[in-house]
């Protein structure tokens, strides 16, 4: 069945011809950079949805020649998220968002938050927005994609990426292995264990990982590998650590014929849980043996009655207040090449 003329429109003739708005737009405009069998094939999908451009002088864009005012600006930026809405609210990502909200508050911006659909996604972008940021936004949706690139986004957190679609502010998350191992082997120790998940397809925590090894061998040291799911799935959004896991795990260790003298925790939800851990193995951390996670918040570590292990802050807010930077920037700068910006991060004893 065909597209009804009165519902048509520019979007409906590129899905049709499989091309980009864009070159709907060119050939509308006569532009001379296109392909002849382009030129066809977007002409006749104009023709099978009953398409019709409107005249020169009512059209959007350059060609019209009509450049809309500053004053046009609709004073609002979206927050685009991926996650479960629960996550926004957790230590560090609730941090990032603060800096989101403090750097737009600056700027007399507001903001929308949207949780994109697994159904139609696009759908749930705001239609008065300047620009977005990205949470966590899959970029394997062909018509999501599409709609983000019209206008100014950047993605903050998450892992780097080879080959982008939009500006990425986060944090240098490498130096978080390297500044773990670095910190440990300054306080003279030389055997330590490292544990993580273990899944090779998590990219933040196996950069962590090789980071940390890299570092350890270069200051003759050695580590134990603990890999392993030291979450408790079945805590309230999986935001509690497995104890008995890590106890098995850390008596195992311990035990062993050459143990170690510290640990790195590579999240901050299982340095909590070594602290609760250890003085029922009759360890106090800092005094038997030494410990350092990854932004080890407060909130993770005051429930066991313990005080916080050395951490390394990743400096969230630090990183939300960069990404509207960077946004603004994007905004008044849209033909720039992308960037790709990694804050340094902090060892907190």
């Amino acid at each position: 069945m065909g597209i009804e003329a009165a519902k048509s429109n520019i979007c409906d003739v590129a899905e049709l011809a499989g091309v980009s708005r864009m070159t709907v737009s060119r050939v509308i405009n006569n532009a001379a950079n296109v392909k002849p069998d382009t030129v066809a094939r977007v002409r006749n999908a104009m023709k099978a949805c009953g398409y019709k451009p409107g005249p020169v002088k009512n059209r959007k864009g350059r060609s019209s020649g009509h450049k809309r005012p500053a004053s046009y600006r609709k004073m609002q930026v979206a927050l685009l998220s991926g996650f479960e809405s629960f996550l926004l609210n957790t230590p560090v990502y609730g941090k990032v968002m603060h800096g989101i909200e403090q750097a737009l508050a600056q700027r007399d911006y507001s903001m929308i938050v949207r949780k994109l659909s697994d159904h139609s996604p696009w759908r749930c972008i705001p239609p008065k927005i300047d620009g977005a940021i990205l949470f966590q936004v899959p970029t394997d949706n062909p018509r999501l994609l599409r709609e983000l690139r019209r206008i100014p986004c950047v993605r903050v957190m998450g892992a780097t990426r080879k080959d982008d679609f939009f500006d990425h502010v986060t944090y240098n998350n490498s130096q978080v292995g390297q500044y773990a191992a670095e910190h440990l082997l300054s306080k003279k120790h030389k055997r330590t264990a490292i544990f993580w998940s273990g899944n090779l397809e998590t990219q933040y925590e196996l950069e962590r990982y090789d980071a940390f090894l890299a570092a350890m061998t270069a200051g003759n040291g050695s580590i134990v590998d603990c890999p392993g799911i030291f979450v408790d799935e079945s805590s309230h959004k999986n935001q509690l650590p497995d104890v008995r896991k890590l106890m098995h795990a850390v008596e195992k260790v311990l035990k062993s014929d050459n143990p170690p003298t510290a640990i790195f925790a590579t999240t901050d939800i299982v340095a909590a849980g070594l602290y609760h851990v250890l003085p029922h193995l009759n360890m106090i951390p800092g005094r038997d043996i030494e410990i350092i996670g990854c932004n080890a918040d407060e909130l993770y570590i005051n429930p066991f009655g313990a005080e916080k292990p050395a951490t390394i802050d990743i400096h969230p807010e630090l990183v939300g207040r960069r990404a509207i930077e960077q946004l603004f920037w994007r905004m008044a700068n849209l033909k720039e090449p992308l960037n790709s910006i990694k804050l340094d991060v902090e060892v907190i004893i």
